[in-house]
């Protein structure tokens, strides 16, 4: 082989590979919410020009009035991360936003993957606050945005498929719950009902990833569960954000 034959085949192989390595990826992190090439026309997932965003749109400062004003924190190491599946910054903020306003008690987070949002909560929430944050399994990625980080001693990490794990001692006692784990529509479902369960009364359940860009389209079972929702509970995608959000107005104990 010559050289420009060889630097030609380099060339097609460091152009395949990362879309390649992030396939796997996405597969491994969503598994069956993942929607490859061709899976509308298999029937798996729907097509992404079907999936609608129906949630009525609110800004944050209408739900939480005066929060516009509010000053928050997060780590400049946010602002340098892979784009591919962390939340971004905008999200981020909001989390931040609604920790300060808010100031909850106990966070319980279905899903932590880096731990970007686990961090950001807790560099926003008062000092005594309880986080709790849930993943299957023990990992270098999981919780490495605030590992070793002076936020991680009050970080409590769990562990366990948040299908099956036991949620009991912690329902009714949860000021803010973040979904984000699977994004399955039986996931998001289930998911959804342990959240709620969680609720103390005055909560807030925010979602991740109901809104979406086409190339991540394994979201759109976040997107059809919220839809189908909105008939049971007044939920809202907070504009500007991938966020959807339910506030609960019971009143707080």
């Amino acid at each position: 082989m010559d050289s420009t034959n060889e630097g030609s085949w380099r060339a097609r192989v460091k152009t395949l590979l990362p879309p390649l390595l992030l396939e796997v990826y996405r597969s491994a992190r969503y598994g069956s919410a993942y929607r490859r090439p061709g899976a509308a026309e298999n029937g798996n997932m729907p097509d992404v020009t079907e999936v609608q965003f129906t949630l009525p749109q609110r800004p944050l400062s209408e739900m939480f009035p005066g929060v516009e004003f509010v000053l928050v924190s997060t780590p400049v190491s946010e602002l340098y991360r892979p784009r591919d599946m962390v939340v971004p910054l905008p999200e981020l903020l909001t989390l931040a936003a609604i920790c300060r306003y808010t100031k909850p008690k106990r966070i319980f987070e279905i899903g932590t993957y880096t731990g970007s949002s686990t961090l950001v909560m807790s560099l926003n929430a008062p000092h005594e606050t309880e986080i709790l944050t849930l993943d299957l399994a023990p990992g270098e990625t999981i919780g490495s945005a605030f590992r070793n980080t002076t936020q991680s001693a009050r970080i409590q990490q769990l562990y366990g498929n948040s299908l099956t794990f036991d949620y009991t001692p912690y329902n009714g006692t949860v000021d803010l719950v973040l979904v984000d784990a699977n994004h399955s529509y039986e996931c998001v479902k289930s998911d959804t009902e342990k959240a709620l369960a969680l609720l103390r009364p005055g909560g807030v359940i925010v979602w991740d990833d109901y809104r979406w860009l086409d190339i991540h389209s394994e979201c759109s079972g976040v997107t059809l569960f919220l839809n189908e929702f909105q008939a049971t509970r007044p939920l809202y995608s907070i504009a500007g954000t991938r966020f959807a959000i339910y506030l609960d107005h019971g009143t707080r104990q």
